[in-house]
């Protein structure tokens, strides 16, 4: 697989083989879930996964409405506790490099 010069002025791109068969020329090439283009850039990955997570929050939120309030209290406590401790942990990560450090 290679990709099409983006400089071309010509639709027509040169054939390449390796190994007996012809290489593919195209626009853009998804490899283990990324997606990469042309400009080598990642951006409109990052865009399809950022749009992959807004739905998938939306699904949740209306998931999660039709949920009684006890559930709700329940998930919003489980929530802050989680929330909590990772502050906390990271805190204290920051605590112990810089006493190591020497600051």
């Amino acid at each position: 697989m290679t990709f099409k010069a983006k400089s071309a002025k010509s639709t027509a791109t040169p054939l390449l083989k390796l190994g007996g068969q012809y290489v593919k020329s195209v626009n853009q090439y998804e490899y283990l879930r990324v997606v990469l283009d042309i400009e080598l850039s990642d951006k409109k990955d990052i865009q399809r996964q950022l749009r992959y997570q807004y739905c998938a929050a939306n699904k949740l939120r209306a998931s999660f409405s039709r949920c009684s309030n006890v559930v709700k209290n329940y998930f919003s406590f489980l929530l802050y506790a989680h929330v909590c401790i990772t502050i906390m942990v990271q805190f204290q990560d920051v605590m112990h490099a810089e006493i190591t450090c020497g600051i």
